[in-house]
Parts: C-alpha cells; sequence; structure tokens
C-alpha cells in the first residue's frame, strides 16, 4: 500500500503583488464622426485587457431628469468589445506611486464638474472629454502620472491618438491580441507624426 509522504515542513511565503497598475481611455464613436466619447478604466496590473473581461468604465454621461439633460458619473463593468461604437484605447503612462485601489477611489470621487455641487452649473463646453482631463491632471501628482503636456494641448494630444486609432493607423496603433477580434490601442507616447491624409 503506498502511502501519502508528508507535507514539507518548509513554511510558505506569500508575495505580494506590487505590479504598477495600467490606466487607460476607451474611445467610442459618436454619431458625429468627428466627436468622441471618452471614458476611463484602471487595471490592477501593468496588463492589457483581455477580450470578453469585464472592465470597470468611469465615464461622464448625460442622463434625461426633469425634461433636461443632466450630466452624471457613471462607474459600470462593461465588456468594452460588446459595447456598440466602441473603437479601443489609449494607453497612459503607468502611474508611479499609487496603487490600483487607491486609483479608482479617487477617480469614482471625482466630482460631476470642478466645484460640484456648489457650483449649479458646469463650466462652458464641459464634457466626458474634459471630465477625464480635468481629472487626470488634478491626481497626477499624487498618482506619480507623468502627461506631457496640459490644458488644451492635452486634449489635442490625445484627440490626434483617437484619430490614429479611428483610421487603424499602423504602426502607430496596434491590435492585440493581433487577430480579428483583439482590441486596438495606441500608447500616449506614440509617435506624433501621424499622417492623417
Amino acid at each position: 500500500m503506498e502511502t501519502t509522504p508528508p507535507p514539507s515542513e518548509a513554511t510558505e511565503t506569500t508575495t505580494i503583488n506590487q505590479a504598477t497598475p495600467a490606466l487607460y481611455i476607451a474611445i467610442f464613436q459618436t454619431l458625429e464622426i468627428k466627436l468622441f466619447h471618452w471614458a476611463i478604466f484602471v487595471l490592477p496590473d501593468d496588463e492589457f485587457p483581455e477580450p470578453g473581461q469585464p472592465i470597470l468604465l468611469h465615464q461622464l454621461v448625460n442622463e434625461w431628469r426633469d425634461g433636461k439633460l443632466h450630466w452624471m458619473t457613471e462607474h459600470t463593468s462593461y465588456v468594452l468589445q460588446q459595447v456598440d461604437r466602441f473603437l479601443g484605447v489609449i494607453r497612459l503612462p503607468r502611474p508611479e506611486h499609487a496603487a490600483y485601489t487607491q486609483i479608482v477611489e479617487d477617480i469614482q470621487k471625482w466630482p460631476v464638474w470642478p466645484g460640484y455641487p456648489e457650483h449649479a452649473k458646469s463650466p462652458p463646453g464641459w464634457s466626458c472629454a474634459w471630465w477625464i482631463l480635468h481629472g487626470l491632471l488634478v491626481d497626477a501628482p499624487t498618482w506619480g502620472l507623468h502627461l506631457t503636456h496640459e490644458g488644451q494641448d492635452e486634449y489635442d494630444h490625445i484627440y490626434r491618438l483617437m484619430l490614429a486609432v479611428r483610421d487603424r493607423k499602423e504602426p502607430h496603433c496596434s491590435q492585440w491580441p493581433p487577430e480579428e477580434d483583439g482590441m486596438w490601442f495606441i500608447d500616449y507616447d506614440a509617435m506624433d507624426d501621424i499622417d492623417f491624409e
């Protein structure tokens, strides 16, 4: 009769995963060809979203209430490839000082607009894009997030990257996994010499 060997007396050591979280902007085509809807998400490790993986997406959306459109934040899980008009993602620089949970909690605290709810009206031109940009620029120092632009320059930089994803401007943007249903993405620091002709 065989006997099972006794368990090893060596003690197990638990390794704490201290990987840097990955931060992305998800891009969706709107009904206007030159406008995009922006959403933001973070993954616990420096990883790429797997096909079919539910993603906790943070976004500013318009909702009809009392016969008017109202801005509101939404924090809901989606499988991106199953969302209508999803185009791809921009991979932002890695935050150096913040853990996944801190970033998620910070994003969930972003106000609907600066000064909300004390200021009852949103700033002129407020949008999902400016909600994300404002939040990123405010929290960048705490997270150790190094963005290369500010304000309108930052918007213009990210918008160019969105155009590259929409138009599938290889080699600046790629598909991962490199299959028919792979997700299109581009890095924040991709070359700025993309030709849109």
